[in-house]
Order: structure tokens, then sequence, then C-alpha cells
């Protein structure tokens, strides 16, 4: 499916922001929050041969699952590749940057929602940091079957890219081993 805005798509529930505004500019992961009664009665969401009830959003473009041993305030840029301080049972990177508010920030927004069965989490007009010239819209969509999506909207990337500002995109595990990325290098 193509992206579109939480607030335009039809038969959206409630739309709860983790983080709005200049409060995207920090590098902070949410409290637990849980998964939506179409996911509790499937048993949880299935993810690496378990199931869980409930995600952390990271501001950087990640959703933690699972066992989760860091605080709310501790978001690294590349969770994926992270090797200290990040732990969980899995990540899902769409857009793994150190992210913030793009331009402004005043429009920036983190925020979720379930649509039909499924669990949505959007990212909205944010930025890389040091790049606040950037718009990045994203989305990631995960159901009860397991079913994992990445959805982009208007992506437009500042011309100046660095190797420490590239995005990772992909899956992982437990451990550093465990996963599957791309590098973006624009």
């Amino acid at each position: 499916g193509s992206y579109t805005p939480l607030d335009l798509i039809t038969g959206v529930g409630p739309i709860t922001a983790f983080q709005t505004g200049a409060g995207c500019n920090t590098d902070s992961i949410s409290p637990d929050i849980t998964l939506p009664s179409t996911f509790l009665a499937a048993g949880g969401f299935p993810y690496n041969c378990r199931k869980y009830g409930s995600i952390r959003i990271a501001n950087n473009g990640t959703l933690l699952i699972g066992n989760i041993g860091i605080a709310n305030t501790a978001a690294t840029a590349n969770m994926i590749t992270a090797t200290t301080a990040v732990q969980a049972d899995g990540f899902l990177s769409a857009f793994g940057a150190n992210l913030v508010g793009s331009g402004t920030a005043a429009n920036s927004l983190i925020s979720y929602a379930s649509v039909g069965s499924d669990f949505v989490v959007e990212w909205r007009d944010m930025a890389r940091t040091a790049i606040t010239t950037d718009t990045i819209n994203f989305q990631i969509w995960i159901s009860p079957s397991g079913l994992i999506q990445y959805k982009y909207g208007v992506c437009n990337p500042s011309t100046t890219s660095t190797s420490t500002l590239s995005p990772y995109v992909g899956i992982r595990g437990q451990t550093q081993g465990d996963f599957t990325m791309r590098l973006i290098n624009t």
C-alpha cells in the first residue's frame, strides 16, 4: 500500500501523539504502548518466534519490541547496528537516523493509531539532525498476522549527505547478528 497521513485515513481509530513540535527534537523512547485488542485476541504481535502485547516508539525512526532494558530517554540514532545500551527483543526501523523536527518543527509529529486490525506509527515532517531542510514522512504498519510494512510519503532530503547521517532501514532481533537491513547513502 501507499502512504496516507493518519489523519486522512478513513476509519482510523483515535490518533495519539507521542511527540509534537519541538518535542520531536529529543532522543527519546516512549513508555510501553499496549497494542490494540485485535493483537491481543491473536495472542500478540508475532515477531521472531514470540508474541508481544506492546511496543515502544523511538523518535529516531524505530519501533522497539519486547524485553526493553533501556530508559525512556536513551534513543540512539541507529538502533539496528548498536551494540551497547540498546536492548530489546526486536527492532523495526523504517528510517533509523538521528531525527528532529523539519525546519521550525512546528508541524512535526510522531503519532500512532489503529487502522482496521493494524497498528500504525507515523513520523511526519521530520529531518535528519543538522539537516533541518529535509522533509521526511513515513509509517510503520504492523498486523496481528506478523506483517510489517514500511510506507513512505514525501521525502525530500536536502543535498547535504554524509555517511553519519544516512538512515538504516530493516529489522533486528535480540542480537546484532540477527538482522536484515540496508544503509541508505542519500
